[in-house]
């Protein structure tokens, strides 16, 4: 149910979008939990074969939930303006920065975020999209409250994170794009 439009080569239905926005709005209604199918919608339009066979069966099942790392201090809904920096090193990228305002971080095992990978490109260039499992070390994940004393999001701290090359979702420095048509379905 959490992935009726997705292609059917890839576990779906092949459902209209409409379908699958009336099934979430009921959902919602009723208090059912969310799901991070919006990370497999990426992974299936961005995504390499190796994401795909490993990610999408997981994403699926709803055991794999995976927050959006988007917002930072001081840039607020700019996404263009992200400073959490990704260095390749090797067959890895190594991370560093901060993400707040994160939804779901306190409930999900993974994080699809938006980094910094060429600090001398153009505002909207240079940036990258990763998935990074947040019990990796060097990952901090701490609760803001809202001011009825819920927990409604997180901050998540990045130190010296390794990530594989294979978790970064298309190609390095073209994250804008891959981020704008993979927000869509959501």
């Amino acid at each position: 149910w959490y992935t009726m439009h997705w292609p059917k080569e890839h576990g779906g239905q092949d459902a209209p979008l409409q379908r699958m926005l009336v099934y979430r709005e009921e959902m919602a209604y009723c208090g059912a939990p969310a799901t991070g199918a919006q990370s497999g919608d990426a992974i299936i339009i961005h995504g390499s074969p190796w994401q795909k066979e490993n990610w999408l069966p997981d994403i699926a099942k709803a055991e794999m939930p995976i927050a959006l790392g988007l917002s930072e201090p001081g840039n607020g809904s700019d996404l263009a303006g992200v400073t959490t920096r990704a260095v390749k090193d090797g067959d890895d990228w190594v991370i560093n920065g901060q993400k707040m305002w994160t939804s779901t971080a306190h409930s999900s095992t993974w994080i699809r975020m938006l980094v910094r990978t060429d600090p001398e490109a153009p505002k909207h260039r240079g940036l990258s999209i990763v998935y990074l499992p947040l019990d990796s070390p060097g990952v901090s994940v701490r609760p803001l409250y809202d001011m009825a004393g819920r927990r409604r999001w997180s901050e998540e701290f990045f130190d010296n994170v390794r990530v594989p090359s294979r978790n970064m979702l298309g190609e390095a420095n073209r994250g804008w794009y891959v981020m704008a048509a993979s927000l869509t379905p959501e």
